[in-house]
């Protein structure tokens, strides 16, 4: 994404003075530094695991407000959902400059270059480390320097942060780059929230995020429009097999939800979703309901001697799907699984 019109230089400094400079205690401070701490923990906190290396983030949450430096980070990567309307706080892969001596171009750069190692096998050992962080997007990079290979030369440090969505504008992260406050020793960092941002930098986020959202409402209402085409053609469509797969232990596993239900097959209709998310793909679920339910002119099949009913524009996100059942040592669910693998 591109960097703000305005004089990010002049956007920092005004940043600055708004949250003042570390050590952020004593009298002085302490009334700016007060509205500070209520802005990012107004902020929805991420659901983690004690293990979970993000919640170092807040553990030291403190000490990265009373000594943290403000300093421009490049999005090197983010969790899918902050490009969307959704209400949840999610992880962004950042880089920065701690001394602040690195102009934005080159900080932007940096991010463009270590997302470009994803799915890649460098030959320097300091950047391999980087492209599996990259690629497995489930490891944690908090404090990892960056190669000067990938960095002209400045030094710079890679850090996951978590983003609330209060504090970024429309809650979209519509531009690649966030104000942080970035601890000098341990490198941890959190996003300072639009209230301390400058007017014209807030105004010019805003504007792209609501481009970005008038974009995806249109995507959408075309897709939408493109699957009820589909839907009415499923309709004429005579299917001599289920268009839905359903494994035996996915069945087993209704059958015995539907016991501890205190119901039964011959009582109860499994319907099929399929619910449509804003970047145009969609999520699956199963939901239990009476026999009695009207069903409209929804498509209705069994397997298993279960009674399953789908309605046909979520059909058309469903043909040739299995739904199975995944169990591992830390999870087990219900999994839709694509025919193309």
């Amino acid at each position: 994404m591109r960097g703000p019109r305005v004089d990010a230089n002049q956007i920092l400094l005004a940043i600055e003075r708004k949250v003042g400079n570390p050590p952020r205690t004593g009298l002085m401070q302490a009334l700016r530094t007060r509205k500070l701490v209520q802005a990012i923990r107004t902020g929805q906190r991420m659901k983690l695991r004690p293990d979970d290396e993000i919640s170092r983030v807040y553990q030291n949450e403190d000490e990265i407000i009373r000594d943290g430096v403000v300093r421009w980070a490049a999005v090197v990567q983010a969790n899918t959902t902050l490009y969307a309307a959704d209400p949840h706080t999610s992880p962004a892969q950042l880089v920065y400059c701690p001394a602040g001596v690195a102009p934005l171009p080159t900080v932007q750069a940096t991010a463009a270059n270590i997302f470009a190692l994803k799915d890649t096998m460098p030959t320097a050992e300091d950047e391999q480390k980087l492209a599996e962080m990259i690629t497995d997007e489930y490891i944690r990079a908090l404090d990892w320097k960056v190669p000067h290979s990938l960095s002209e030369g400045f030094d710079m440090v890679t850090t996951i942060v978590p983003v609330p969505r209060a504090h970024i504008p429309e809650g979209l992260l519509a531009m690649g780059i966030l104000p942080i406050l970035a601890h000098p020793q341990s490198y941890l960092s959190v996003v300072i929230p639009q209230a301390f941002w400058q007017a014209e930098f807030r105004e010019e986020w805003k504007h792209r995020a609501l481009e970005i959202k008038q974009q995806q409402l249109e995507r959408r209402q075309h897709f939408e429009a493109s699957r009820r085409q589909a839907a009415e053609e499923l309709k004429k469509t005579k299917f001599e097999v289920p268009p839905v797969t359903i494994t035996q232990r996915a069945a087993k596993e209704l059958s015995s939800r539907m016991a501890n239900a205190g119901t039964s097959s011959a009582e109860t209709r499994i319907r099929v979703l399929a619910n449509l998310l804003d970047n145009g793909s969609a999520s699956y679920n199963l939901q239990f309901e009476s026999m009695n339910a009207s069903q409209g002119d929804d498509l209705k099949f069994r397997a298993h001697g279960l009674h399953f009913v789908v309605d046909y524009e979520a059909l058309t996100q469903l043909v040739g799907y299995t739904i199975g059942w995944m169990q591992t040592d830390n999870t087990e669910g219900f999994e839709f699984l694509s025919p193309l693998g």
